[in-house]
């Protein structure tokens, strides 16, 4: 089962959400209007704006988190939110090394040792 389902028919929106708990679902249809402008006339622009840019911080903060998962710095990941474009997937990319060493840096100096410890025993030749 879905956790959501949006399907948008003219303006009516159809929202159907899961309660992973329950397992319960519920479907309901809402007008958002059938374009930016039919928004901004029921809802006014203050809305409009607020809410697109409460959506667009949830995707830079993915795209932070992401990104510091591989490993990347605080000035990359700067410059590539520079260029982002809301509604514009961004080129994912994910450097194992780097996250593996980013990793390595967490952890404790025993959890360091095993880690170590592992990879010579993974050493070929």
């Amino acid at each position: 089962m879905a956790e959501k389902e949006e399907k948008k028919v003219g303006g009516i929106t159809e929202i159907t959400a899961v309660d992973p708990k329950t397992q319960k679902s519920a479907t309901v249809t809402y007008d958002f209007g059938e374009n930016t402008s039919d928004a901004v006339g029921k809802f006014g622009d203050e809305v409009v704006f607020s809410n697109f840019v409460g959506k667009s911080v949830i995707t830079v903060q993915a795209i932070i988190r992401r990104m510091l998962r591989a490993g990347k710095s605080q000035d990359e990941i700067s410059e590539v939110i520079k260029g982002w474009k809301p509604g514009v997937a961004i080129e994912r990319t994910f450097d194992p090394l780097s996250a593996t060493l980013k990793r390595f840096e967490d952890m404790t100096p025993e959890e360091q040792k095993k880690f170590l410890a592992d990879l010579k025993a993974k050493l070929k030749g």
